[in-house]
């Protein structure tokens, strides 16, 4: 199993014994995510996500935009090492990259209990580096867009998300 964190995200104590155990009874799915609860810049709880939870929702979400918290993910490595990994052409958008590629070898879940903390300060890459982010997901989309997840998307899907660049996010 590879799990995610991020510097400046917390997980709660009890975060990969569930996901260990959810990804042990459900031996389909490659990888499960949680929600989470978003801090502000004192670090206290302000809000929760909202996640959805299904792998036929996921994948219908998918295609708008990622439907996972990077710092919240617990990965089968095996299914990992099968699509090679993060791709270095994404600096930005790497993870919404990588799960467009596995959820073609498999099933994907959240659990909607929060179970990360994200921190929302100003100064996190996210929101320094949103334009950057948007164009990377844009070509994640384009990369993936023969995929299960995106074959026969609207077009209009891809024109939505191109605002982020024509207008500051």
């Amino acid at each position: 199993f590879v799990a995610r964190q991020d510097d400046d995200d917390r997980s709660l104590p009890s975060r990969i014994e569930r996901q260990l155990n959810f990804l042990e009874l459900n031996t389909d799915m490659l990888f499960v995510g949680t929600n989470g609860f978003l801090l502000g810049e004192t670090r206290k709880r302000y809000a929760t996500t909202s996640k959805p939870a299904a792998d036929k929702d996921i994948r219908s979400r998918m295609r708008k935009h990622n439907q996972f918290i990077h710092t919240s993910i617990l990965m089968r490595k095996s299914a990992v090492d099968s699509v090679g990994g993060y791709d270095v052409n994404f600096r930005t958008a790497q993870d919404y990259e990588l799960w467009l590629r596995l959820l073609e070898k498999g099933a994907a879940a959240n659990l909607e209990e929060p179970l990360v903390e994200l921190f929302q300060g100003g100064n996190r890459i996210s929101k320094k580096h949103a334009r950057k982010q948007v164009e990377a997901s844009l070509r994640a989309k384009w990369k993936n867009r023969k995929g299960s997840v995106l074959k026969n998307a609207p077009w209009y899907l891809f024109w939505w998300q191109l605002r982020g660049l024509l207008i500051p996010p």
